[in-house]
């Protein structure tokens, strides 16, 4: 069986095709967990995968000769701008008209609020073959769309496990990562960390991607709150998180439960922290609520944190326990034959 996964951000600009070495170091979250790593557990299968970036003036790939392509998330709303989203949906023409299954994977909710690529995926998926999406409440939200029920297809974990660990340092070192645009949330949050710095001292490690002036922002909160309070900016790549992982004490993430958008996120930085063998303190996003027993899930973060810290032994019980219902249920090979059975499905 021969896949093509069609890639669509700005950081996936590989040419026509693309080597998934790449696409697996991609800073594209979606890149690396919706396409490169279970096309990596696939081919163990036998199953044969080829990556591109549709986009005008580089030659497309011909849908001939393919069994099944895979339209993974379109890139940053400005690309609209850039003509591709014509060429998706020619492309996407062009497969079916070849006899392909065309698979559209949907990572982020395209039809809550005022969201420019909801016209691109008004097109395709009511005439995909089938669509997929990381968790049930996404799966509902695009079903209304989609000529068949949408699959839930869960991300699986990129990393290795590490020891499971929670022993408090003074100061109580808290990770906080992701994409700049989730930056907001952790925003809103510090004022009431420079509050409870005034209980237990913290010290804050922020892994994200680049944004101007965020080690000089960090820098001057640090000195304000100082020595209670402290901020230091790593910038991310997959070898730093390792490190920042083994730093710290607890991770928090947090987010807005009630915003749609968020409401159907992927619960990869949850599994993610599991997988490395810290405590998640995160708020309640639907997509997380499985994971209540190995999470600590709060509206009110810092009632969270003191929650953790104050209950150590329970504290690594649930990240053992997280690591097991990860492994059981994000394992790659547990994906990889999700997507098998989505890709070929039986006659």
């Amino acid at each position: 069986m021969r896949v093509l996964w069609v890639l669509g951000t700005h950081e996936s600009e590989l040419g026509p095709t693309a080597d998934r070495s790449v696409v697996a170091r991609s800073p594209i979250a979606s890149d690396r967990l919706r396409i490169a790593i279970p096309a990596a557990e696939l081919s163990r299968l036998g199953v044969d995968s080829e990556f591109c970036v549709l986009r005008p003036g580089v030659p497309q790939p011909d849908p001939d000769g393919y069994d099944a392509v895979v339209f993974g998330k379109f890139g940053s709303p400005e690309l609209d701008a850039t003509g591709r989203v014509d060429w998706w949906w020619t492309f996407a023409q062009h497969a079916l008209g070849a006899g392909c299954r065309v698979v559209v994977d949907v990572s982020d909710n395209p039809f809550a609020g005022a969201n420019p690529r909801a016209g691109l995926y008004h097109r395709l998926l009511p005439a995909c073959s089938a669509a997929s999406a990381p968790s049930a409440w996404l799966a509902r939200a695009i079903a209304a769309h989609c000529a068949a029920e949408p699959r839930v297809i869960a991300d699986p974990y990129e990393g290795r496990r590490a020891e499971a660990r929670f022993a408090p340092s003074d100061p109580l070192r808290l990770l906080w990562y992701g994409h700049p645009l989730n930056l907001r949330y952790l925003q809103a949050l510090v004022p009431s960390l420079a509050e409870l710095a005034h209980e237990r001292a913290l010290a804050l490690e922020v892994v994200t991607g680049e944004v101007q002036g965020i080690e000089a922002g960090l820098e001057s909160l640090t000195r304000q709150l100082a020595p209670r309070f402290s901020a230091r900016y790593t910038p991310w790549s997959l070898e730093v998180m390792p490190q920042a992982f083994a730093r710290c004490d607890l991770v928090v993430i947090p987010s807005d439960s009630g915003d749609p958008k968020k409401a159907g996120a992927s619960p990869n930085r949850l599994i993610e922290a599991l997988v490395a063998g810290r405590l998640p303190v995160a708020s309640p996003l639907e997509a997380y609520r499985p994971y209540a027993g190995y999470a600590v899930l709060e509206e009110d973060l810092i009632a969270g944190l003191r929650h953790a810290w104050s209950a150590p032994a329970e504290a690594a019980a649930r990240i053992l326990a997280g690591q097991a219902a990860v492994i059981e249920r994000h394992g790659p090979r547990v994906v990889a034959q999700q997507w098998l059975e989505l890709l070929d499905p039986p006659a």
